[in-house]
C-alpha cells in the first residue's frame, strides 16, 4: 500500500489500529503505531520524513509470524480483530488513550552517518586515488597522504558526484 493510502486511512481511523501488510511484515502507523505500543506490544518506531507526502511519519512493524500472537493479545483484551482485506487488519475498540503528542516527541529520527571523502596520492607511483569513507567502506593505506578530506553531511551519489567534480576543477589534482 502506498503511504498516501495509509495515512488517509490513519486521519479517518479513531480508537482503532490499523495494521498495513508490506510484504512479509505487518505495520502501524502513526497513532496506530503509538495505540499498538501502548495496548498490544511494544516494537521499534521509526520516524523520518516523506517527500511524497511532505510530513514525518512513524511506524512500527512486525513479521506475519508474529501476526497469530498479536491476534490471541488483542482478542484476549476484549479488541475486536477484523481483517478487511488481505493487506489491512483493524484492531477495533481500543480505550481513549492520552500521550500521542509526547509519545510522538519522544521518537527520534535516525541521520546517516556523514561520510567523508578524501583524495589520496601514493608515493610510490604518485596516482591519485579517491576513496569515500562511510558509503563505500573505509580503507587504511599505509603509503597514501591525503590531500584533501571533506565531509558529506547527506551522503548521496549526486552529491559525492558533485563535491569531488568541483574540488577536482578547483585544487587541480
Amino acid at each position: 500500500m502506498k503511504t498516501e493510502n495509509i495515512l488517509s486511512i490513519e486521519e479517518s481511523s479513531e480508537n482503532r489500529i490499523n495494521l498495513v501488510r508490506d510484504r512479509l511484515f505487518w505495520q502501524a502507523w502513526n497513532k496506530s503505531a503509538f495505540l499498538f505500543s501502548v495496548h498490544i506490544k511494544s516494537y521499534l518506531v521509526h520516524k523520518r520524513f516523506v517527500q511524497k507526502v511532505s510530513q514525518d511519519v512513524a511506524w512500527l512493524g512486525f513479521p506475519s509470524s508474529a501476526l497469530a500472537a498479536i491476534q490471541k493479545i488483542a482478542t484476549d483484551k476484549g479488541f475486536g480483530f477484523e481483517q478487511k482485506s488481505t493487506d489491512h487488519i483493524i484492531i477495533n475498540a481500543v480505550p481513549q488513550t492520552t500521550g500521542y503528542e509526547e509519545w510522538w516527541a519522544g521518537i527520534v529520527k535516525k541521520k546517516p552517518k556523514p561520510a567523508e571523502f578524501s583524495i589520496k596520492r601514493t608515493r610510490k607511483t604518485g596516482a591519485k586515488s579517491a576513496k569515500l569513507f562511510g558509503v563505500i567502506g573505509e580503507s587504511s593505506l599505509m603509503d597514501n597522504e591525503t590531500i584533501f578530506k571533506i565531509s558529506i553531511s547527506e551522503p548521496s551519489p549526486k552529491g559525492c558526484l558533485c563535491n569531488f567534480l568541483y574540488y577536482r576543477v578547483t585544487s587541480r589534482c
